[in-house]
């Protein structure tokens, strides 16, 4: 805005009527720790606004007066942090404020005052401004500085509840060990108790056991940036490297120790099995190349589609072949179905976790297409896939009743996870055309939900297939 600035002074210019505005101003600047955003950093880039958000301002700007932009200096922008964020603002309303991002980081065209008035709020709302005369009654609050976090243990930086975080049981069971679980049901109905071999099984569980916990450290480092803006207090989650708990250097360690582990493993299981070192690259491929940041295919779109399912049936076909030296056909549709269930999930955190994601730099499904109800959609294909599943089954298991048990319990879940999803999708919707501080928390109790449906798919389906295909 060269409108703004006095070219010799490099100072911004008011007009007279403002004047008392800029005494006010100066008179209080010592004992106010924060008004409004900074103008001295931000007032210029004009590029970043659609309408631009001092346009009433700016029509009122005069050269007559001048005034030092770091008068208004400020450490973070209008509505960023923890509670009581805004004290009060007398504007009715800032339309005229719009930018490219808006309330919480979406596209907008402009917003109400009094739908942010009194705002609680943990987080950043956008780059939502109005009249600088009205910001001066706000005030700074930091939502980090606020946390209490323990210093590290052991006095070398390290706090051993990162061990905790690291195996995150929250998609360490749904994914991974329910994967174990159908395969474990798969593996009897191929060959019986007697015919498997479970040693090499169990060594084939820790394997890629080992591997998903490598992928939680890869996700972790390649997050770093994003969960610093993530909202930790409403999804309940830790954040070790953002805490200070552990190093980026700490985790590259614990992962080259894994890495060595899954090696070792992988090739005494290659002794028995000839093409097990394949399924392992293919599971190293989904460990570094959605989380290496190198890659990072995490903060890309469609993973859901061709990452997550996939995970659950690299999985289950792994430690089936292991313990029985065959591809099993039953394995793979059994895992695939619960893969999909199981990402119904995944597809709610992605929504769940959108705004943090879009400032991090993440361009997942549900941030470069935030008006498409994804966690509805991913359901319902969950339920058509399943119904399409059917005849396979039949022929595999050779009994109608058998099959239609198997696909009924996916397709039940699958309902709730689509009605869960739909649940998440509203929120979601919600959050992005107003203020919504509780979006996250409450967004977070509908997703745990579907985490429980999708181990409840699993057991299920386990529970089926050892009555039915009389295991047991």
């Amino acid at each position: 805005m060269s409108t703004l600035t006095d070219p010799a002074s490099g100072m911004i210019a008011l007009n007279g009527h403002d004047r008392w505005f800029i005494t006010f101003m100066a008179n209080i600047s010592c004992f106010i720790p924060c008004y409004g955003y900074p103008v001295d950093q931000r007032l210029n880039t004009s590029s970043r606004f659609s309408n631009g958000d001092f346009r009433n301002l700016e029509s009122r700007v005069k050269s007559s007066q001048t005034i030092n932009p770091g008068l208004f200096r400020s450490r973070r922008w209008l509505f960023r942090e923890d509670p009581d964020i805004i004290e009060s603002i007398d504007s009715e309303n800032i339309n005229a404020a719009r930018t490219t991002e808006g309330v919480r980081g979406e596209k907008c065209e402009g917003v109400n005052i009094r739908q942010i008035n009194r705002a609680k709020t943990d987080r950043w709302y956008g780059n939502v401004c109005g009249d600088i005369r009205f910001m001066i009654r706000s005030r700074e609050y930091d939502h980090d500085d606020k946390k209490t976090v323990t210093p590290p243990a052991g006095g070398d930086g390290f706090d051993f509840r990162t061990f905790r975080h690291i195996l995150r049981i929250e998609g360490l069971i749904p994914f991974t060990g329910c994967a174990i679980l159908i395969g474990f049901a798969a593996a009897l109905w191929e060959v019986g108790f007697s015919g498997a071999d479970w040693r090499l099984f169990g060594i084939a569980v820790v394997a890629v056991l080992l591997v998903h916990i490598d992928a939680h450290i890869w996700n972790d480092i390649m997050d770093l940036e994003v969960d610093r803006r993530e909202k930790s207090r409403e999804t309940k989650r830790d954040r070790p490297l953002v805490y200070g708990w552990a190093t980026v250097g700490d985790y590259r360690k614990m992962s080259a120790i894994i890495t060595v582990l899954v090696v070792v493993l992988t090739a005494y299981l290659t002794m028995q099995r000839m093409l097990i070192p394949l399924l392992f690259i293919i599971g190293f491929f989904f460990d570094y190349g959605y989380n290496h940041p190198r890659i990072a295919l995490g903060h890309q779109p469609y993973t859901e589609w061709y990452i997550f399912p996939w995970l659950v049936v690299g999985v289950t076909v792994t430690i089936v072949y292991a313990a029985t030296g065959i591809f099993s056909l039953l394995a793979f549709i059994l895992s695939l179905l619960h893969g999909l269930t199981v990402t119904c999930f995944a597809v709610s955190m992605m929504r769940r976790d959108v705004h943090s994601d879009r400032l991090g730099g993440k361009k997942t499904s549900s941030v470069v297409y935030p008006e498409i109800p994804h966690a509805t959609v991913y359901g319902i294909v969950t339920l058509l896939v399943s119904v399409l599943m059917f005849y396979p089954l039949v022929l595999i298991l050779g009994s109608t009743e058998f099959a239609y048990l198997l696909i009924l319990s996916t397709a039940v879940i699958a309902a709730m996870n689509t009605v869960c999803g739909a649940r998440i999708d509203q929120l979601c919707t919600r959050a992005l055309y107003s203020v919504y501080p509780d979006f996250e928390s409450k967004a977070n109790k509908v997703m745990l939900q579907q985490v429980g449906a999708s181990m409840v798919h699993a057991v299920a389906i386990t529970v089926i297939v050892l009555t039915f295909g009389r295991i047991v």
